[in-house]
């Protein structure tokens, strides 16, 4: 595969023969329009990412990470919206195609603006408004910028509702990697 996935947290992965895809489609209700519904969705954050790395200023992308990283998993603390999963400046510069160098001066800047607190592995925005306005989002949509103002976490649920997901999980083969 030309990408690598790493956990940035306690992850199970869930893992079946490709034989057995028909079977789940008759079995399970939704199993192929969720599955697909999936892969598109990430397809689309592929293509996402792609643009901006093309398009985009290097602070832009930065800031566009970070708010989305804030988005899919930052939890509200009293000094902010705390990103929940370790995640090192090299991350971020691996993430948005830039250096190093680069991320810590901007996030050393934009610490010294108030806009994020970080240390070892964690990242709290403190500002997302003006992140959100970093991000050259002026004309963003104003539900997402209301989210990305008040996000007080991020809950991650199997789309299969609870009786399908626990029916899912009975019945496959769960391996859990770190």
């Amino acid at each position: 595969y030309p990408a690598t996935a790493i956990a940035a947290a306690e992850s199970i992965a869930l893992s079946w023969p490709m034989t057995l895809w028909d079977e789940f489609t008759k079995t399970y209700d939704g199993f192929a329009t969720e599955s697909y519904k999936t892969l598109g969705r990430r397809l689309g954050e592929i293509q996402t990412t792609l643009t901006e790395m093309a398009t985009q200023a290097v602070e832009k992308r930065v800031a566009c990470a970070v708010l989305r990283m804030m988005n899919q998993s930052g939890r509200r603390t009293e000094d902010g919206i705390e990103i929940g999963f370790p995640i090192t400046r090299q991350n971020i510069s691996d993430m948005t195609g830039t250096t190093l160098h680069t991320v810590s001066r901007l996030l050393s800047a934009w610490e010294k603006d108030g806009v994020v607190a970080s240390r070892r592995k964690h990242i709290i925005v403190t500002n997302p408004h003006e992140l959100v306005l970093l991000t050259g989002a002026q004309g963003a949509d104003p539900v997402f910028v209301a989210w990305s103002r008040f996000a007080i976490g991020a809950v991650l649920t199997l789309p299969f509702g609870l009786r399908g997901s626990a029916r899912l999980l009975r019945d496959w083969r769960i391996w859990l990697r770190a």
